[in-house]
């Protein structure tokens, strides 16, 4: 991510008369990351933003040499999984074979290549074994049984996951406003108050990301199921990086780094799938206008071709999302998304429509990046068709 944003209000400056959302998108974007001729000027709003950049010059010293490691790493584990990936490539052709015919061959682990295909979210993962024990199958587990059996072996790593991953929704939604910005400003309804490239973008902040992950995993197969590549679950400790940041389908120049620990996992068979993610961590940014954070985030999605539309765990998706402050622990974002799922037995697949907001405080951001006139309130839709 990166970033240019339209129109912003630094705290610095004198009052304006108020714009409407349509005539700020309207503007050029204007705002450069710092460093550039605009920073090296003598106007007030240079002024402005060396005040900002000497109240955070501590807090940048002190992360400077972990971030450049980390984001030179990143740039070495980019070329690798690509080198990797295309030597890997014709074991990852067969993907999909009767459980029985592989269950000797999972239960010793090998190198293995694993794809993952969205449009939120696309992946390709290099899985590395740390060890000849069996990898454990939980496919006839119940889901509480699986939870307890991966926070059983939390201290006995026995994979390195590396990974490099996209989100093409919120991807298009910067290629939109950037490159066709007469579009996007048609797609603002209700008053100004609500666009719709950005409803159905929305909760991603950023682009891409290249990850490392370590610690246990499971496999889920089934006596006549076929087995899929990413029907496993995972628990460990996840480092991630990128460039840049999303605000509002604007990309933001950001060096950032992602700590985490989570619980994730997919198990998907013929009458049921399911989908989950508990995470707790912290994300580090560069740009000094962009605050540092930590959060808790906990995400479950079923698919039941057996189940009742209106039970609350069969067949519906719930994320939620909450970001504090790392420095003062003051609340600054809520994400909250609620979907339901209608089975579709002929084609073993499913409609899906879910419908969130995300609140999002002035704690988030600050300095050039400080908007006071933007709503606190975006509305998420996202519609889907499960298979």
């Amino acid at each position: 991510m990166f970033h240019r944003y339209p129109h912003p209000r630094s705290p610095c400056s004198a009052s304006s008369v108020p714009l409407s959302r349509r005539e700020r998108d309207a503007k050029p974007f204007s705002l450069r990351e710092k460093g550039g001729d605009e920073g090296k000027s003598g106007s007030a709003q240079g002024m402005c933003a060396m005040s900002v950049s000497a109240r955070m010059a501590l807090r940048s010293n002190q992360s400077h040499w972990l971030m450049t490691t980390i984001l030179d790493l990143s740039k070495v584990l980019r070329h690798a999984l690509l080198g990797v990936g295309l030597g890997f490539w014709s074991m990852s052709l067969a993907q999909t074979t009767p459980a029985d015919a592989v269950q000797a061959e999972v239960k010793r682990p090998v190198t293995e290549i694993v794809w993952e295909w969205s449009a939120y979210y696309t992946s390709v993962g290099l899985h590395i074994p740390l060890t000849d024990e069996a990898v454990a199958d939980g496919g006839e587990m119940g889901e509480a049984e699986v939870y307890v059996q991966l926070l059983r072996n939390f201290f006995r790593p026995r994979i390195l996951l590396l990974e490099a991953s996209v989100y093409p929704m919120p991807v298009l939604g910067t290629w939109i406003r950037n490159h066709h910005p007469g579009l996007y400003q048609d797609a603002w309804i209700a008053g100004d108050s609500v666009n719709l490239v950005q409803v159905l973008t929305a909760g991603f902040q950023e682009p891409w990301a290249v990850s490392a992950f370590i610690g246990n995993q499971m496999r889920f197969l089934r006596a006549g199921e076929e087995t899929i590549d990413t029907n496993r679950g995972y628990m460990g400790y996840l480092i991630s990086a990128g460039k840049k940041h999303i605000r509002d389908d604007v990309l933001i120049d950001d060096d950032w780094l992602e700590l985490e620990w989570k619980m994730k996992g997919e198990r998907k068979f013929s009458g049921e799938h399911l989908s989950w993610s508990f995470r707790v961590g912290t994300k580090l940014h560069r740009n000094p206008d962009i605050v540092d954070m930590v959060y808790l985030g906990i995400g479950r999605s079923n698919l039941d071709f057996g189940g009742r539309f209106l039970s609350w765990l069969k067949n519906t998706r719930v994320n939620l999302l909450t970001e504090l402050t790392s420095d003062s622990l003051t609340f600054a974002r809520q994400e909250l998304l609620f979907g339901k799922k209608v089975p579709l037995t002929y084609c073993k697949c499913a409609l899906e429509a879910a419908l969130g907001l995300i609140y999002e405080r002035d704690a988030k951001y600050q300095g050039a990046l400080a908007n006071a006139d933007r709503s606190e309130l975006s509305l998420v839709f996202r519609p889907n068709l499960e298979f």
